[in-house]
């Protein structure tokens, strides 16, 4: 048994989700690599923006949501 047990609840991702994911897939990105920060921050947020749109809306790809069990709009972590 896990410490984390009914802590948090994993459910599917939603279109109304997309707006956080993208946003923090974004920021921690450009920021967290060296190398992307080297890139002008408007380029960067316009052009991989996009990306990350395909990446989220794609039929090819799941995203699950860790949210609290309780309340599963406040999302803890996503994949």
């Amino acid at each position: 048994m896990s410490d984390f047990d009914g802590l948090y609840s994993i459910r599917d991702g939603k279109e109304s989700d997309n707006n956080f994911i993208l946003a923090t897939f974004l920021r921690g990105l450009y920021y967290g690599d060296s190398w992307f920060s080297l890139i002008p921050k408007d380029i960067f947020m316009d052009n991989y923006k996009e990306v990350a749109e395909l990446l989220v809306t794609s039929p090819n790809n799941a995203v699950k949501i860790a949210c609290l069990p309780e309340d599963p709009d406040v999302i803890l972590g996503y994949s």
